[in-house]
């Protein structure tokens, strides 16, 4: 499916390429040296060549990397931003378990990247204070009473946690 941007992409290629092209061709036609190349210029090209495509290709395998992260942190974010995190109204104990259980595995995936990215410090913080929704929760859960009527108890850490993660998707692309 082609995006609105690929065909100006491709216009602005061309045009960029069809000097470069054209005056290849000139010099092709007009220097008589100008096929006339050394096996030392022959491999210092190659070289060249190798080396900028290692470089960009590394960089390309950062960036989808950090891309990967960032929907890691926006699919935990939605999680802890629902209405479900914090109005556990009508909710088995199922429910509320395979929730918290979503939410701890995407954290300890994310603490699997975190000396790479740099991001020790911001998990512990987001896992310091799932840890305290878990308790709050894990303590009360055959109490479906006091867990209806703790929202606010409940909220507070979830959006500790959401600023953390948004800061921290921000930060990723310094």
């Amino acid at each position: 499916m082609n995006k609105p941007g690929d065909k100006r992409n491709w216009l602005i290629t061309v045009i960029l390429l069809s000097p470069v092209i054209a005056l290849a061709i000139y010099n092709a036609m007009n220097n008589a040296s100008f096929w006339d190349a050394t096996i030392v210029n022959i491999i210092t090209l190659f070289v060249a060549i190798a080396i900028s495509f290692f470089l960009v290709q590394r960089r390309s395998d950062q960036r989808k990397q950090k891309e990967i992260l960032l929907d890691l942190f926006i699919k935990l974010q939605t999680i802890i931003e629902s209405d479900k995190a914090s109005d556990l109204k009508g909710q088995t104990q199922e429910d509320i378990t395979l929730r918290n259980r979503d939410i701890n595995n995407k954290i300890t995936l994310i603490e699997s990247l975190n000396y790479k990215f740099l991001i020790k410090e911001d998990i512990d913080f987001v896992r310091k204070y799932f840890n305290e929704y878990r308790e709050l929760i894990d303590d009360h859960i055959a109490d479906a009473d006091y867990l209806n009527h703790s929202r606010k108890e409940l909220r507070r850490p979830l959006d500790l946690m959401k600023n953390k993660l948004f800061e921290m998707s921000l930060k990723l692309f310094e």
